[in-house]
């Protein structure tokens, strides 16, 4: 049996991750206790373990601008003191961003095409994966490098863009959208499955989770009103300094990974996050 350490279990995708793993008995699942900035805490949590997944980290960007230091102190030297350990494990998964691209001059984002990283949580997460090469390539552990396209799902924090929809539709009956920008929006629950797919099949190297299907959110917005009974979606665009005007990635190292992927119907995704913030909203 292999003993499997993840971070930022707690979080929105390593939960989603760990219920995913749970169903494989193969595995003994050991979340993370204590601070990824603390190397002891780190050394603790690493004994006995075989396989790193590693989700923890400062992921809304906003404030990264405010408080870079926090962002790199968790992103960058947090990823840092597991790969100054890497004696004591096997194989590494690192969860990045697709935001590490930044603005790219054409699409669909392939996987080899040049980062360009344009606010602290960018960089922060980009020099944790140069970081994880580099230890990967001295010190001879396998590891993989993922950048998940935008993510959305139940337990998703309120500061994100798809439950502050959901939530205004249901609390105020009405979505209002300041920045109408396109993404893909990626199911959470899919994002763990791969996740656990790669890591069954002990991929290494460098992938990004897309779908290669960008939606404006004005569109998402239409979807969660349609789920809710919303009749109204306004629209106003207010642009934002460094924003990302489209992130539109390629679905082709995945599909050169797990062949037979099949993703959850965006109807049906969007139908179960409404759910969970309706839930929330409920017991409040």
């Amino acid at each position: 049996m292999k003993t499997v350490l993840v971070t930022g279990a707690g979080g929105f995708l390593g939960s989603h991750f760990v219920d995913e793993l749970s169903r494989d008995s193969d595995y003994q699942i050991r979340k993370f206790v204590g601070d990824i900035k603390d190397k002891g805490d780190v050394v603790r949590n690493l004994r006995g373990c075989d396989t790193v997944v590693h989700f923890a980290a400062l992921t809304y960007l906003p404030p990264s601008w405010d408080t870079p230091e926090a962002y790199f102190r968790v992103n960058t030297e947090g990823t840092l003191n597991f790969l100054e350990n890497s004696s004591m494990f096997k194989y590494f998964i690192y969860i990045s961003s697709s935001h590490v691209y930044g603005n790219q001059p054409k699409f669909p984002i392939e996987i080899d095409d040049e980062p360009l990283p344009n606010d602290p949580y960018s960089v922060s997460k980009r020099a944790a994966e140069l970081l994880v090469r580099a230890y990967s390539e001295r010190y001879g552990f396998k590891s993989l490098i993922v950048r998940p396209f935008n993510c959305f799902g139940p337990r998703q924090s309120s500061h994100f863009v798809v439950p502050t929809m959901c939530l205004q539709a249901l609390k105020e009956n009405h979505i209002h959208i300041k920045n109408n920008s396109w993404r893909e929006f990626i199911y959470c629950k899919d994002t763990a499955r791969i996740v656990y797919q790669l890591l069954e099949k002990r991929h290494t190297g460098l992938l990004q989770i897309a779908r290669g299907e960008p939606f404006l959110i004005s569109s998402m917005g239409d979807l969660i009103a349609e789920h809710t009974g919303v009749g109204s979606v306004e629209v106003e665009n207010i642009p934002r300094p460094n924003d990302i005007v489209k992130l539109h990635g390629s679905p082709a190292s995945l599909r050169k990974a797990l062949p037979d992927f099949k993703w959850t119907p965006m109807g049906e995704a969007i139908e179960e996050t409404v759910n969970y913030y309706r839930t929330s909203t409920t017991a409040e």
